[in-house]
């Protein structure tokens, strides 16, 4: 059952058919404006060279390699499976189709059709607005996709800031997240604040409109003939909802990006980075070492970051400015601001006359951050959703089928990977490193089925189990293998220059709060300078990495 416009029910199965063809016909209709935008790219004249390659063999050869298996196929019934079973007969096939696609600047009208599946989300499920949409496309169309997808990387990804970290090789959740925390410490040994919004936009890779991504495109050099195949894929591109089986009728998608398309991440950011290079001055942000850092961001997850409540005003509205000009609204309901080195704001931010709430905590990538800049609610978080990822696996502890060794593997898979996520970035205190054992030491005997009655040592549970390493020896091993791989970075690199970078000011008074680097240098008995010339070396870095966490590190 369904709600329609009028909040009337929908019982019917072509009456639900007809109401999802309904809304998301509606929610991918483009309602105009983007020109003035439009008119400001194409008065950007980038320097290009027109020369388009056919697509390779090789390059189609790779493509069809990375398919993804067990994936459900579109609207052909083709599988990925099938493709790749093939062998070369089918590349060659596959290889010409491209081709032909890549000269004339058309596609088979299969390749751009997608098929819709309501997943529901939270709140009242009559209503539309209360599910998200998966879509499922063509494999043998993700093929070319994936392709100029490849060509496209090399093309855009020099013309992409450092501060966006999403969809991009040797870039993480956990770089970000590891920038924001060394800022806070920085600035809260010079007794500085730091204001941050954390900007929310309102199903933001469904907005975007389609003649602003080809202008965008256009404005970094992106060769003519790219440009014009990927308008026919979008100008072609139809959809259709499947409810229960049964798929409704088709429509036209002409704003936003593709949903399962291989390309729409990288059209998302290099669209966001036009708006951005609007909104955001470059005098402004944090001045860290002569660097100016005003806003990071993964993907459409946007912090904006000033050092003074004013600023951060000021940057708040031009940015709501440049994207509603690009088509992008902020949801003010779920965007929030936090100030590093103090509970409270001075003056709310106010957006289209909503007051922005200021929060004590935000989770910015699933990671926890606080007023304090401390762990431990982040530690204390993390064990929480640990015990409910052993709860859930309930039947597996005990069933007697399962050895010790492949309930183990179950455990570090499913349960300890939830616990470390981001531990890479945690500055930790004694109190934080037993719980975490304490934990651990848990999950073992809840294992074993022992007690803390039965009166066994810890020791002896872990040689039961053949494990030495302890789940901080982990921690170290994970945080020292990310600070040798920010070492061995270009010099360019944000996150590099945020580690060895301080924040000008005057050092507060008293005992310096542990931060960051302390735990690396505790663990490794070295200077911060002497470990950042080992860690140029691999090999020597290893060692020093295996000496740390061994059982006579520190």
């Amino acid at each position: 059952m369904i709600r329609n416009q009028d909040g009337t029910m929908q019982q019917s199965k072509e009456g639900v058919k007809q109401r999802w063809t309904q809304y998301c016909s509606g929610l991918y209709k483009d309602e105009g404006g983007g020109d003035e935008m439009v008119k400001e790219l194409e008065g950007i004249f980038p320097l290009y060279k027109e020369d388009p390659q056919d697509i390779l063999y090789s390059e189609v050869e790779e493509a069809i390699r990375t398919l993804k298996s067990n994936k459900s196929p579109g609207s052909d019934g083709i599988t990925a499976e099938m493709i790749q079973a093939g062998g070369e007969q089918l590349t060659h096939e596959i290889h010409s189709l491209c081709n032909k696609a890549w000269h004339e600047g058309v596609i088979p009208e299969e390749w751009g059709k997608s098929i819709l599946i309501p997943i529901p989300k939270k709140g009242d499920l009559s209503e539309c607005a209360n599910y998200r949409t998966i879509s499922l496309i063509s494999h043998t169309g993700k093929i070319l996709l994936t392709v100029l997808l490849n060509r496209l990387k090399c093309h855009l990804d020099p013309y992409l800031s450092e501060e966006q970290a999403g969809f991009r090789q040797d870039r993480s959740t956990v770089h970000q997240i590891l920038i924001l925390r060394l800022l806070a410490e920085k600035a809260k040994r010079q007794e500085k604040k730091i204001y941050n919004c954390f900007i929310d936009f309102q199903k933001a890779f469904d907005t975007i409109k389609h003649k602003i991504i080809w202008a965008v495109l256009k404005s970094f050099g992106v060769e003519n003939k790219m440009i014009t195949l990927l308008k026919h894929i979008y100008e072609k591109a139809q959809s259709a909802v499947r409810v229960e089986k049964e798929t409704g009728e088709w429509f036209q998608t002409s704003v936003g990006s593709r949903q399962g398309d291989p390309l729409s991440p990288l059209l998302f950011i290099t669209y966001l980075e036009r708006v951005m290079d609007k909104a955001i001055q470059i005098n402004r942000g944090i001045n860290i070492s002569g660097t100016l850092v005003n806003n990071l961001r993964f993907a459409d997850d946007i912090d904006v970051l000033e050092e003074d409540c004013d600023s951060l005003h000021q940057q708040i509205e031009q940015l709501k400015v440049a994207a509603e000009e690009a088509g992008l609204l902020i949801n003010t309901k779920k965007t929030k601001t936090l100030v590093f080195g103090d509970r409270n704001i001075e003056k709310h931010v106010q957006i289209a006359g909503n007051i922005i709430e200021n929060v004590e905590q935000f989770e910015y990538l699933g990671s926890l951050l606080t007023w304090d800049n401390t762990c431990s609610d982040e530690i204390k978080r993390r064990i929480g959703k640990s015990i409910g990822a052993m709860a859930a696996l309930k039947s597996i502890w005990n069933s007697k089928k399962i050895k010790i060794e492949n309930k183990i593997r179950i455990l570090t898979t499913c349960v300890f990977s939830v616990l470390l996520y981001a531990s890479e970035t945690w500055t930790l205190k004694e109190a934080d490193r037993k719980k975490l054992l304490a934990f651990e030491m848990k999950c073992y005997r809840r294992i074993l089925r022992i007690s803390w009655k039965d009166m066994i040592r810890n020791t002896d549970i872990r040689k039961q189990i053949a494990r030495k390493e302890t789940i901080i020896d982990n921690i170290k091993r994970r945080k020292l293998r990310l600070f040798g791989h920010i070492c061995r970075m270009n010099d360019n690199r944000l996150i590099k220059h945020t580690v060895f970078a301080r924040i000008n000011g005057k050092p507060r008074r008293g005992r310096p709060c542990r931060e960051w680097m302390d735990d690396i240098i505790e663990w490794c008995g070295y200077s911060g300078q002497d470990l950042f010339h080992l860690a140029q070396d691999r090999t020597k870095w290893k060692e020093v990495i295996r000496i740390a966490v061994g059982p006579n590190g520190r």
